[in-house]
């Protein structure tokens, strides 16, 4: 019965629960079991993955000029970004800069707004979990 309560608990709460002397405490906090080899496995293809992906970005934006590029360059040369185009740029830049020298501006805020979202450990009874899970 134990082990049904605690498995229902974590399909409905989404988290592990730990079973003892009749009591379950409910934590979604706690750190589940992982395997190094999956991990190692995980962090090689997120690695594979980017080196792909930059190595197509660069040959796209860098490769060699094919001739119609060249044909077209000489009728419509490139032209410079205007004030009209730099304006927003130099804002997002500056923005960047802001919150990458002083990132406490930010961070301060998110924090206030993560501190009323604080999920407590509560440790409820076999009878409780019980109850419900037949609730439902």
């Amino acid at each position: 019965m134990e082990k049904r309560i605690a498995s229902s608990l974590d399909e409905a709460l989404a988290c592990s629960c730990h079973a003892h002397n009749g009591t379950i405490n409910v934590s979604p906090l706690r750190h589940a079991n992982f395997s190094p080899l999956i991990t190692a496995l995980a962090v090689s293809g997120v690695i594979i993955s980017a080196i792909y992906g930059l190595r197509s970005a660069a040959r796209v934006f860098f490769g060699p000029a094919t001739g119609r590029m060249n044909e077209v360059t000489t009728r419509h040369p490139p032209v410079d970004l205007n004030w009209a185009e730099k304006f927003p740029a130099f804002i997002l830049l500056a923005a960047l800069l802001f919150i990458g020298f002083w990132p406490k501006s930010m961070s301060d805020s998110i924090q206030g707004a993560l501190d009323g979202m604080k999920f407590t450990p509560r440790t409820i009874t076999a009878k409780t979990a019980a109850d419900n899970v037949l609730q439902r």
